[in-house]
């Protein structure tokens, strides 16, 4: 029995010595840095590179909101009858609405509140091709709420337009079956 207890400790052993080698080169939580990016002054806060317009910047993202933008929805839904909910095309005459989404914050003892506000913007039916497009909205938060043709067969949907940090934004909803 003594023989069987040590090759378990030994097996113990190696699994921890496994264990210890493995997270020993993993590296740290840090982000990595570019050598020269302190030098150059690229670098942000803990040496992140990732601020657009450096040229250390591989994101390709700006690194502030637009003024405005054009959202473009695209409706899709499958047969209500298929069996294959996978195959799905487009959704014409479904109502999108959007609206502008505020935050009002009220403080008060230990216990603040925010209530989020929402003001119809704009409205579009989606054409044959199920899209539907909204030019020149404002940089900011939007909420959409969908409504399929009455007799679709279709669910209502709703959805959330961050604030938009590119000047063209493309958003697809696939609609559930009632």
């Amino acid at each position: 029995m003594k023989v069987g207890n040590a090759r378990l400790a030994g097996l113990f052993a190696a699994a921890a010595v496994t264990i210890m080698a493995a997270c020993s080169d993993s590296g740290t939580t840090q982000p990595r840095v570019s050598p020269n990016a302190s030098q150059s002054g690229l670098g942000g806060k803990n040496g992140d590179t990732t601020v657009a317009g450096n040229p250390a910047d591989s994101s390709g993202h700006p690194s502030t909101p637009v003024a405005s933008f054009t959202l473009d929805v695209q409706v899709l839904g499958g047969s209500v009858n298929a069996s294959d909910t996978l195959l799905s095309g487009p959704v014409g005459g479904v109502r999108i609405d959007v609206y502008a989404q505020t935050y009002t914050f009220t403080g008060g003892n230990g216990a603040d509140t925010v209530q989020i506000n929402k003001t119809l913007v704009t409205s579009g039916v989606t054409d044959g091709t199920g899209h539907v497009v909204f030019p020149n909205l404002k940089g900011q938060d939007y909420l959409l709420n969908g409504t399929p043709p009455d007799g679709s067969g279709y669910r209502s949907f709703n959805g959330f337009v961050p604030r938009a940090y590119s000047d063209k934004i493309k958003m697809t909803f696939v609609l559930q079956k009632q």
